[in-house]
């Protein structure tokens, strides 16, 4: 299994194309592709699971996913696991074009628990970002990631989905410092994030 850490970390295809077929986009005009509900026959009737148990079954949901993100990978995000630990990945995000985060690219830390896919996975973003939705700590309010997950998602389209985020801030739900300033004066705002991309994204 791949060992991936920062300083030999690729994007499987850094040719900066978006998929084409999209359902959602936002003000940014990033568009992403439709999610496809997770399905294994092999492994979806319920006693088999059982049987397999509960980390067997994530483990080998896991290499599942794993093997398709190789073989049809991604333009602008990826990720793999941290050497020999399935339930441990590290994932990584270009920044959007024509957002403050553009140029950057952003290091996240995946923990997959071993129930897995029945709960989500706890993402956390290891760079320095600010975003209304993302804390200090980098941590990460995003609806799938809580109350809105659900065993058909798949990292892969979590990461995605924290894409659109980073393109399309959701700041009225949020009431920190970084949200008030995207509310009420959007130049400056850009203009701290991007300093900070170029400050910690681009090193």
């Amino acid at each position: 299994m791949e060992v991936w850490d920062e300083d030999d970390f690729h994007l499987q295809n850094p040719a900066g194309e978006i998929p084409e077929v999209a359902y959602w986009s936002g003000e940014s005009g990033l568009s992403l592709p439709a999610p496809a509900p997770f399905r294994d026959d092999n492994i979806s009737d319920h006693e088999t699971r059982l049987q397999l148990g509960i980390s067997e079954y994530s483990r080998i949901r896991l290499l599942k996913e794993l093997d398709a993100t190789k073989k049809d990978p991604l333009s602008h995000c990826s990720c793999g696991p941290v050497g020999n630990d399935i339930f441990e990945w590290q994932g990584v995000i270009m920044g959007p074009e024509c957002t403050p985060y553009e140029g950057g690219l952003f290091f996240l830390s995946i923990h997959i628990p071993e129930d897995y896919p029945n709960s989500p996975p706890e993402i956390k973003f290891k760079t320095k970002v600010i975003h209304p939705n993302i804390d200090e700590d980098g941590t990460i309010h995003l609806d799938i990631l809580w109350d809105r997950w659900t065993p058909v998602l798949t990292i892969e389209w979590v990461l995605l989905s924290i894409c659109s985020l980073l393109a399309d801030p959701n700041a009225d739900i949020s009431f920190n410092p970084i949200a008030i300033l995207y509310r009420n004066n959007r130049e400056e705002y850009n203009k701290k994030t991007k300093e900070w991309t170029r400050k910690y994204a681009m090193c």
